[in-house]
């Protein structure tokens, strides 16, 4: 998941285009080898499925969009946010119990994720934009709403049948919303098409694969938790990449970060 903003970075293809591509070529190499998961399913679990793939769609929107618009490190601050939508939801929709040091290791996971965006937020590299950020905002909320639905939805249905259903789900949503903006675009080169592949499995096929299948074993707040040490990870990417160096905040704020994850684990 952490490898998500290089792949839609390094692409020229429109972003929703990106979306629709990233979803399309999920089912596609998934749908020969995980057909079978698909028998038996119900009615109730393939809407709850779709239902998980429209909020999935509308994250990979949001988010590809505000890349488009502001920096990296804003757009990973507004997404990480979900940990806080999903926490006071689940209490209530799965009766989920918050002890308080969970509360706690989650405020110290999110004071050293503000530690590492706005550090680099502001650093050479910075390039922010309140139109941006609105629109990571949204893929924070849809996201919150894809964690939930799954976690609805994991107990009673096969992995390989959820992220297919909520792909094709996700694939429409795009596929409606990038008609009228962007239009049909084909990569025009094998280097596109590899960005797009790479992006497909990265993203979708083993990032919100390996998501759904956590919600099966773990509660969802403990999950969104444990999503925000995809931040130091894409800052060890963008190094490699694109050269971009760490700041002392940004490695201190990655070090806090992981011990409140650390304690989430142990109190969640």
């Amino acid at each position: 998941m952490a490898s998500v903003g290089i792949w839609v970075k390094l692409s020229s293809v429109g972003p929703i285009n990106q979306g629709f591509y990233r979803m399309l070529l999920t089912i596609i190499i998934m749908l020969p080898f995980t057909y079978k998961s698909l028998k038996g399913v119900r009615k109730r679990q393939v809407v709850l499925s779709l239902l998980a793939g429209l909020c999935l769609g509308a994250d990979v929107l949001f988010w590809n969009l505000a890349l488009m618009k502001t920096s990296v490190a804003d757009c990973s601050l507004m997404v990480n946010l979900t940990v806080f939508i999903v926490s006071p939801i689940s209490v209530f929709l799965f009766k989920e119990k918050l002890r308080k040091e969970f509360m706690l290791a989650s405020v110290v996971a999110f004071i050293g994720v503000v530690m590492v965006i706005f550090s680099a937020a502001t650093g050479d590299n910075g390039k922010s934009s309140i139109y941006g950020n609105i629109l990571a905002m949204g893929a924070s909320v849809a996201y919150s709403g894809y964690v939930l639905f799954v976690y609805k939805v994991r107990d009673e249905l096969n992995n390989n049948a959820v992220v297919l259903i909520s792909s094709l789900g996700a694939m429409i949503f795009l596929l409606v919303a990038m008609l009228p903006v962007e239009g049909l675009i084909i990569p025009a080169n094998s280097r596109e098409w590899l960005i797009i592949i790479a992006y497909a499995v990265c993203g979708q096929i083993l990032g919100q694969g390996l998501v759904s299948m956590c919600l099966g074993k773990l509660n969802a707040t403990l999950v969104t938790v444990i999503s925000l040490t995809s931040i130091g990870i894409s800052a060890i990417y963008a190094y490699i990449i694109f050269g971009e160096s760490l700041l002392p905040m940004e490695i201190i704020g990655m070090i806090i970060t992981i011990i409140g994850v650390f304690m989430a684990k142990q109190y969640s």
